[in-house]
């Protein structure tokens, strides 16, 4: 009787315990499979929005550079302009914990520190409050709904929230407001004021945006200071050099 009681213990166990190593299995090699096709959309994703903030930018190259001992990754676009000088413009991916987790703004900038454009690549803010850095605006009116026409815009419509830093100066404090939603009728006065209007009911997810923008352009303003500084001493070697008769002294 004892044996018979113990059979019925243990069988059910080592048949539960095989069905837990079988899926545990199957779970990790999917996982393996999957992971990489993630990580492949992921550096594309990225890619992309590179050449987004660095509108009119066709060669663009990426940079490393060290700041307080970590890994400073960042984007340098160069284009010719119609005076045939070279113009860059700089792209970097900010990053800092939201409301509810990480949030990704690809950000590019011009030789003045302006804002190109912004593109917030991952975030996973409160649905309907911080997840509307996300939305764009929908400009159907009454008439539309009564007539059933719409009208088609030539350019794919930008998150409004995103498109308001576009033209503001890293080279200055940005001021936050609380204004509403953006429209483009704010655009001259906010930035005239150097300001974004916050997402209502989502005063976090705003400023977290802007501190990491702003935080990250601070690291690259530094770094470019030095590398402007390093290239200044190679060029007064070089002079010095020449004018001793080519003898390194």
């Amino acid at each position: 009787m004892e044996n018979n009681s113990t059979v019925k213990i243990i069988g059910p166990s080592l048949f539960l315990t095989g069905i837990a190593l079988i899926a545990a299995f199957l779970l990790s090699h999917v996982n393996k499979n999957t992971s990489k096709v993630i990580n492949e959309r992921k550096i594309e994703n990225q890619r992309q929005a590179v050449q987004d903030v660095l509108p009119g930018f066709s060669n663009i190259i990426e940079e490393e550079a060290n700041v307080d001992g970590k890994v400073f990754n960042y984007w340098v676009g160069t284009r010719e302009n119609s005076e045939e000088e070279i113009e860059r413009a700089y792209a970097i991916l900010a990053s800092e914990p939201g409301y509810s987790g990480n949030i990704d703004t690809m950000v590019g900038f011009d030789e003045n520190f302006k804002v190109l454009r912004i593109v917030i690549l991952h975030q996973t803010e409160t649905p309907g409050l911080g997840t509307r850095c996300m939305e764009v605006a929908d400009d159907t009116t009454i008439a539309n709904l009564i007539t059933g026409k719409r009208k088609k815009s030539a350019t794919p419509k930008k998150p409004w929230f995103q498109e308001q830093f576009t033209g503001l100066s890293m080279n200055e404090p940005v001021n936050l407001e609380f204004r509403g939603d953006w429209t483009p009728r704010m655009r001259d006065e906010l930035l005239q004021r150097n300001s974004i209007t916050s997402i209502t009911g989502a005063t976090i997810t705003s400023r977290v945006i802007l501190r990491s923008i702003e935080n990250k352009a601070n690291e690259l303003k530094k770094i470019l200071s030095e590398k402007s500084e390093e290239e200044n001493i190679e060029e007064n070697i070089e002079d010095n050099t020449e004018e001793n008769g080519g003898l390194d002294i």
